[in-house]
């Protein structure tokens, strides 16, 4: 799954193109309507090449959060915080993260063990 802006609308067919982090996309077509342009959307890239589909908005117009649930993944974004439930994820690249991370037992921002030994 990717993140972009899109950067032009095809109205007569539906689709639009992406900007992915200064790439651009192919034009794709878009499963719930056609997206605004300037409107950040989250897609699924086939290969990296340019190909996909256009999930939908990261929010709506007005403002509502959005909620998408395909296959055994659920979505949901309301334009500052995105949620995504999955059994797992994979992440190939660099991941750069700013703010604090935490799990169920707490904050791991600066989290360091010498002996190995699990967190209390």
């Amino acid at each position: 799954m990717a993140f972009g802006t899109v950067s032009e609308i095809n109205k007569e067919e539906g689709l639009v193109r992406v900007d992915i982090n200064g790439r651009v996309s192919n034009l794709l077509p878009c499963l719930y309507g056609t997206p605004s342009l300037g409107q950040q959307v989250a897609l699924l890239e086939f290969e990296n090449d340019g190909t996909g589909v256009v999930l939908g908005p990261t929010s709506l117009v007005d403002g509502n959060p959005i909620s998408l649930h395909i296959g055994d993944v659920d979505f949901w974004c309301d334009g500052n915080e995105i949620e995504i439930k999955a059994s797992k994820i994979k992440i190939t690249g660099d991941v750069k993260i700013e703010g604090n991370i935490t799990d169920s037992k707490g904050d791991l921002t600066n989290f360091r063990t010498t002996d190995g030994a699990s967190r209390a």
